[in-house]
């Protein structure tokens, strides 16, 4: 009698680690096909500007003009307003080009 408890305790060990291995393949083949969803989708949308990339609001086209009247440098401007140099001197060019034209 001692065996057939042993026998099934056995045979229940190996059921139960069949079923928590059938449940993580189900749930991993559902997650893969989210996955492979949103990875579709995306494809299928324009890109979009890159993370590191922001454009420049209004205000700070503002201030960096206004700085720039009083005389400041670029690099004073971009400290003061904690931009990146290139981006000040970028937004001086398009605005004497648009003054230009």
């Amino acid at each position: 009698m001692n065996n057939l408890w042993i026998a099934l305790s056995i045979y229940a060990a190996l059921a139960l680690a069949t079923a928590g291995g059938l449940w993580l393949y189900l749930s991993v083949r559902a997650e893969l096909k989210k996955v492979r969803a949103l990875v579709a989708r995306s494809e299928q949308e324009p890109p979009r500007t890159p993370t590191g990339f922001q454009r420049i609001n209004y205000t700070r086209r503002t201030e960096i003009l206004r700085l720039d009247r009083q005389g400041e440098p670029p690099g004073t401007i971009a400290a003061a307003l904690n931009l990146p140099v290139l981006e000040v001197e970028l937004a001086l060019k398009i605005n004497r080009l648009r003054a230009g034209a």
